[in-house]
């Protein structure tokens, strides 16, 4: 039985919207790559190498000044 987690927990702005159970670490792998660790429900750990685009909130492109690193701009 899994246990429920409280509403506040199920906001997918905050949280995601992937539901995947027992999941347990996050390794970076390179610029663009993410292995993320879960516990199967035989309880052995298993891992997975998935694409990862990291992202940024920001209230105004002028926060960028002096970042040397590339990026895209998406309006919201």
């Amino acid at each position: 039985m899994m246990p429920t987690a409280p509403v506040f927990h199920a906001n997918p702005v905050l949280f995601g919207h992937d539901s995947t159970p027992r999941l347990l670490a996050f390794e970076l792998e390179g610029d663009d790559r993410i292995r993320t660790f879960s516990r199967g429900e035989d309880g052995q750990v298993v891992s997975s190498l998935q694409e990862f685009h990291p992202f940024l909130l920001l209230a105004g492109t002028d926060l960028l000044a002096g970042w040397g690193g590339g990026y895209e701009i998406e309006a919201l």
